[in-house]
């Protein structure tokens, strides 16, 4: 698997319907964590897929966006058609 790191801010993303069953941040850790993105920016990309759809980072994303920082994304690839010279076929 390889990644693709993308910054476009004309791309539109969403939220996965899958991230509603994961648990939220509580308001502590919330606030902890704008308070480490306002003093660094952001750090860890937020995983997305190939639809645009947010998989992993959701908190940190609608921080940035509250915050007014540029948010990183990472979208794997997924490397499905190769050859390797060391498999006999």
């Amino acid at each position: 698997m390889t990644n693709k790191t993308e910054n476009n801010s004309n791309t539109k993303y969403t939220i996965h319907p899958v991230t509603k069953h994961l648990p939220r941040m509580d308001k502590e850790t919330r606030e902890a964590l704008s308070a480490d993105m306002r003093a660094h920016g952001m750090i860890d990309s937020i995983i997305v897929n190939k639809y645009n759809q947010l998989i992993d980072g959701v908190e940190r994303y609608l921080l940035a966006l509250k915050l007014n920082i540029k948010p990183k994304f990472l979208k794997p690839v997924m490397v499905t058609h190769y050859r390797s010279s060391l498999v006999k076929t």
